[in-house]
């Protein structure tokens, strides 16, 4: 068994900087969801093939105190040096092993970015 996907919601006005946020700092690829869904969904692949899904909502959004958790392999000064050049701010977690830092990414969604254990 493994994750398919996850599916977190975001306002129309952040779209554009959440599709830069998975692509550009997390790297993840681009994938086409079909010509049924291309107007309303956004879909992002990790190299297992586990995806993030993007769906545009204007209700409110509270994604505290939940979180997504990743494990970024020995990437994570490259990907935390990538989010500060994208206006983010990762929060280093001190004292902690693996090491950890939390982002939020534009949409207000927290992220877990874990080196290997």
């Amino acid at each position: 068994m493994r994750l398919h996907h996850v599916n977190i919601a975001v306002h129309p006005d952040l779209l554009e900087a959440e599709m830069g946020f998975l692509a550009g700092c997390l790297g993840l690829s681009r994938l086409d969801p079909g010509p049924e869904l291309a107007e309303r969904a956004r879909w992002y692949e990790f190299p297992d093939g586990s995806q993030v899904h993007l769906s545009r909502t204007t209700d409110p959004i509270s994604t505290r105190p939940g979180h997504i958790a990743l494990d970024v392999g020995d990437a994570l000064d490259e990907i935390d040096q990538r989010l500060v050049a994208a206006g983010l701010s990762p929060q280093r977690q001190q004292g902690r092993e693996p090491a950890v830092s939390l982002v939020s990414d534009p949409a207000g969604h927290l992220w877990e970015l874990r080196a290997p254990d």
